[in-house]
């Protein structure tokens, strides 16, 4: 089993010297699989305030599991108005009643990213109660399951670029005219 950790909280960006927020420490269980194990918000870097996103609004697609609903949990408890979407709505009411119960602010909105209606209501809902959109992670995504490439459909690779592509250019493209 092999770990990998992606970013230090607390450190800069080898590259751009950036302030780095988000630490995920992943554990690859086997060729194909990689479990999330761990995401953490730093949430008090040198020089800023422990509550780094109060008074922010920020919108989390695919926010019910995985590193979506792990970055649902941190901006909420950075102190953001943390709105997120996905198709399970049981799952993501159940997931904003425990988190509420919590006293962390979040909205769930069922909806797909790849239906255009859904997302301009989302964000209409989302200007209707904040009045902006400070930042927005386009997390929604789907994989084909592990097999040679001669062995994947056309419908399943369209499904997944109709999720991973379609459904970013969608979620970017009624995002954007609410963070201006």
């Amino acid at each position: 089993m092999e770990s990998l950790t992606v970013c230090a909280p607390g450190n800069r960006c080898h590259d751009c010297g950036i302030q780095v927020l988000i630490s995920v420490k992943r554990e690859r269980t086997n060729a194909h699989a990689t479990k999330i194990n761990q995401m953490e918000l730093f949430m008090n870097p040198p020089g800023t305030n422990p509550y780094l996103f109060s008074d922010r609004v920020a919108l989390v697609t695919g926010g019910t599991s995985g590193i979506g609903y792990a970055a649902v949990e941190s901006l909420a408890k950075a102190g953001a108005m943390t709105c997120y979407l996905g198709r399970r709505k049981d799952l993501g009411e159940k997931q904003a009643k425990e988190l509420r119960g919590q006293g962390l602010k979040v909205e769930f909105f069922a909806a797909d990213v790849t239906s255009e209606d859904e997302l301009r209501s989302v964000i209409s809902k989302i200007r209707d109660r904040h009045g902006r959109l400070d930042f927005a992670l386009n997390n929604a995504g789907l994989e084909c399951a592990p097999t040679d490439l001669v062995d994947i459909t056309v419908e399943d690779f369209l499904q997944v670029m109709n999720v991973n592509a379609t459904g970013t250019f969608l979620s970017m493209k009624h995002e954007i005219p609410l963070m201006i």
